[in-house]
């Protein structure tokens, strides 16, 4: 049961401890949501920064712009530990037009900057988890990525994966603010049946082209729905072991090809599929105004810092995730 579903059912009567506070910038999307309803559900105080209100939501929420200071500012500076946890940002799959690429890195940018302005007077800002994506490493081939890993600067790294977010974390790092712990998150693609990614995908098995797209050799990082959570958890210091602060790759460490990924979902469906290549998903990319490299690019991404820490991952089977 997705978290944000099981929050109407537990959160009424939940205890919220007022040890912490737990603020999440950009909590209204499908992860943001489902984060603070996990929070809440386990009885912390959650507030979310957004742009418009939403009824029969599980948190608090508090107006901003991503841009401008405001009233917003005051849940920053709470007599407790705040923890900071900034999802903010524009909608990524969109056509890679210089406008909307700088529509994307500017939301992230300017989102962050204005954060750390007001963060900057938290008296006790204990955490800021910044989000990022492992998109950073644009189209890898067969190159296995880590934490350690260098980002791409030359063809490899198209303008809106790898140019967001090098500009996202670029602004987390200039940002001048006192956290005890520091964190840049890399999510990979986040799985679930319920997940946005999942609506095309699985359109394509429902019309009978759910086979390998482009070569079907390209890489699929991901991680399931419960999983991240669990991390952030740990990143928080709520539950053990605790993540080291510093660069993390939200990953599973079983990375699929698309073949594999297009192979499970018509599992799932119970029907075949064929091969889609290249031209069809530029086609549906340029009909949905989405980006057709989003599925014909991929990396192997996985995380070295995790398995130090001994994070042992719940969600390793993909079929089984994505079933539900």
């Amino acid at each position: 049961m997705p978290q944000a579903r099981l929050y109407k059912i537990v959160a009424p009567t939940a205890h919220r401890k007022r040890d912490a506070q737990i603020v999440i910038s950009g909590g209204r999307g499908f992860l943001g949501r489902n984060l603070a309803a996990d929070l809440v559900c386990r009885g912390m105080s959650v507030a979310v920064l957004t742009r418009k209100a939403e009824t029969d939501f599980p948190a608090e929420q508090f107006i901003w712009d991503g841009v401008h200071q405001g009233p917003w500012t005051g849940v920053l500076r709470s007599d407790h530990p705040v923890h900071l946890i900034n999802l903010a940002g524009e909608r990524v799959d969109k056509r890679n037009t210089p406008q909307n690429i700088a529509a994307l890195t500017d939301s992230r940018v300017t989102s962050t900057q204005t954060l750390a302005q007001a963060a900057a007077a938290a008296p006790t800002l204990a955490t800021w988890i910044q989000s990022s994506t492992t998109a950073i490493f644009g189209d890898a081939g067969e190159a296995e990525l880590t934490e350690s890993s260098p980002i791409p600067t030359d063809h490899r790294a198209p303008p809106e994966m790898t140019g967001v977010a090098s500009a996202w974390e670029q602004a987390f790092n200039e940002a001048e603010v006192n956290a005890a712990q520091r964190y840049i998150l890399r999510t990979s693609l986040v799985m679930h049946p319920d997940a946005p990614l999942l609506g095309p995908l699985n359109m394509l098995v429902n019309t009978g082209l759910g086979g390998p797209m482009g070569n079907g050799q390209q890489w699929f990082s991901w991680i399931g729905l419960q999983d991240w959570p669990r991390l952030i958890r740990r990143m928080l210091g709520f539950e053990s072991p605790q993540i080291p602060a510093g660069l993390v790759h939200g990953t599973s460490p079983v990375p699929l090809r698309n073949a594999q990924v297009m192979a499970a979902l018509r599992s799932v469906a119970g029907l075949p599929g064929l091969p889609t290549g290249s031209v069809l998903p530029k086609i549906g990319a340029a009909v949905m105004g989405s980006n057709a490299r989003v599925a014909l690019t991929g990396r192997k991404v996985t995380s070295e810092v995790l398995d130090k820490a001994g994070f042992e991952f719940q969600e390793t089977d993909f079929t089984a995730t994505i079933a539900g």
